[in-house]
């Protein structure tokens, strides 16, 4: 597959709707995406530099018109993968669907935690200038692939059409990657990613804990499927809000006011009124 290019990716962000995204567009005829969801390709040392053979084999059974994946963390690194993008697939398309900044810190704080990464409250995880706070900075974010592709070439799209239209954005997607609209996509109203409530916390702490002790003796495999076994065990389907950690109203309106630069640039962008973000 020398001569493989993919006609899209879908950057992020991070718990923002991609895994949903990728079981709707999975259904469309015309549109391959490999099975694995995070190719991790242009934002990962490791992966980059094994090429574009071993990239190209996460496409090999592609026979559609239309292929490309789904890695949020190229968002989170556009600095690094935006221009790494552009040198290799000039003629790629971009996509992302972007999340009221602050929601988006403590959905995906809350993931962390379950699995056991993050062991810390949320209130002293989710400050100003955090690393995990910092991937909504999406005006930075952005900036990147905005420098490094013609606008036509990126498509945004609000998090919040998710629930309120979401025949909408595949329409769009499909209109923008040139494709003939499916008719019947089956996953299109249904909630891919479920939440899912820890019973021990210390045990998926634990895990995490011993991660680099397997890297250092060679058993990094065998830790991914123990590791992966432990999870599914150790947590149960259906935690909902009320299983979740929440920010209080002061520290959730000083990451507002921390984003503001942010959420104005997207109200610019998609020209509608982001007041709601900011009423929390």
């Amino acid at each position: 597959m020398s001569d493989f290019a993919p006609n899209f990716l879908v950057i992020g962000a991070e718990k923002s709707g991609t895994t949903w995204l990728k079981h709707v567009l999975n259904e469309h005829p015309d549109i391959f995406v490999p099975p694995i969801k995070e190719v991790h390709f242009f934002d990962k040392d490791e992966n980059f530099e094994k090429g574009i053979k071993w990239y190209s084999s996460f496409f090999a059974e592609n026979r559609e018109k239309c292929c490309g994946e789904i890695t949020p963390g190229y968002l989170a690194n556009s600095s690094i993968s935006a221009q790494r993008i552009r040198k290799m697939f000039p003629e790629v398309k971009i996509i992302a669907i972007l999340r009221n900044p602050v929601d988006r810190a403590i959905s995906n704080y809350n993931m962390l935690f379950a699995a056991g990464i993050e062991s810390r409250l949320i209130d002293e995880v989710l400050r100003p200038g955090d690393p995990l706070v910092d991937k909504g900075k999406y005006k930075e974010k952005l900036k990147p692939f905005f420098e490094n592709f013609p606008r036509d070439s990126i498509l945004i799209h609000n998090y919040d059409d998710l629930s309120l239209n979401p025949s909408g954005i595949i329409a769009s997607i499909e209109e923008f990657l040139g494709l003939t609209p499916h008719k019947s996509y089956h996953n299109i109203g249904k909630r891919i990613f479920k939440g899912r409530k820890v019973r021990y916390q210390w045990i998926n702490h634990l895990i995490s804990l011993l991660k680099p002790l397997y890297r250092l003796v060679g058993l990094r495999g065998k830790f991914k499927t123990v590791k992966k076994k432990i999870f599914k065990w150790n947590t149960r389907e259906g935690g909902g809000p009320n299983d979740h950690q929440k920010l209080e109203g002061s520290q959730y309106r000083k990451l507002l006011n921390y984003f503001e630069e942010d959420i104005a640039f997207l109200e610019d962008l998609w020209e509608i009124d982001l007041s709601h973000w900011r009423a929390a």
